[in-house]
C-alpha cells in the first residue's frame, strides 16, 4: 500500500497495490501493518458501507466529538464520488481547510481521515458505494455536522446536490466564535 501525505498534516491518501491475472484482480482495503504509524494505538472497530441511488447526492459534513472522535478510512466500491475531509482542529495551521479526492471502484485510493476532521463526499455518477473503516463505534449524541454549503470552508462541489438527507440540509452555519474540535 502507498501511503501518500497531502498538503494538511495527518490527512492521507492510500493507494493499494493491485495485482491482476486471468481471472480478475486481488487487493488489500486494509492492513494493520500498513498502517499501524497512522492509526497509533487505535483500532478499526466498524465497518460501514453507504449505498447511493443518485448522481449528486451528498452525505455530511459529518465529525464525532468528545470520547467518540475517531479516524476514517473511506473507499469507494462500486461508482466514483468527490470525498472531503475538512480539519476542524482547534490551532490547526490549516482550521477550516479542505482536501477533495476522487475516488472510484478503479482508482483504488482511500481517504485517511484523522480525528479532527469532518468528512463527507458527494457521488458522481448514480448506484455508487462507499466503505468506512472507523475506529469508534457510532455514537448519535456526539455526532456534529459543518453545513455543505458552508462559505467560511468554501466546498467547491462537482455536480448540484441532487439529493441531501432533512438532517444535513438543517446543519446550520458556523457560529464566529467556533474555534475547533
Amino acid at each position: 500500500m502507498e501511503i501518500q501525505e497531502t498538503r494538511i498534516p495527518g490527512l492521507f491518501i492510500l493507494e493499494d497495490d493491485n495485482f491482476s491475472d486471468s481471472r480478475g484482480s486481488f487487493r488489500r482495503k486494509y492492513c494493520v501493518k500498513d498502517l499501524k504509524e497512522l492509526l497509533k494505538e487505535r483500532n478499526i472497530v466498524q465497518v460501514n458501507q453507504s449505498d447511493n441511488i443518485l448522481a449528486g447526492t451528498i452525505r455530511g459534513l459529518h465529525y464525532q466529538i468528545e470520547e467518540s472522535k475517531e479516524i476514517k478510512i473511506v473507499s469507494c466500491v462500486q461508482g466514483s464520488a468527490l470525498d472531503i475531509a475538512v480539519d476542524l482542529r482547534k490551532g490547526s495551521k490549516t482550521f477550516l481547510q479542505y482536501e477533495s479526492l476522487l475516488i472510484t471502484a478503479e482508482n483504488h485510493r482511500s481517504f485517511f481521515i484523522p480525528e479532527g476532521f469532518a468528512h463527507g463526499f458527494q457521488t458522481l455518477e448514480d448506484h455508487t458505494s462507499l466503505i468506512y473503516f472507523t475506529t469508534q463505534f457510532y455514537c448519535p449524541v456526539n455526532e456534529s455536522g459543518i453545513n455543505y454549503l458552508e462559505p467560511s470552508v468554501g466546498i467547491k462541489w462537482n455536480l448540484p446536490a441532487s439529493v441531501l438527507s432533512l438532517k444535513d440540509q438543517q446543519i446550520p452555519l458556523l457560529n464566529v466564535n467556533f474555534k475547533g474540535i
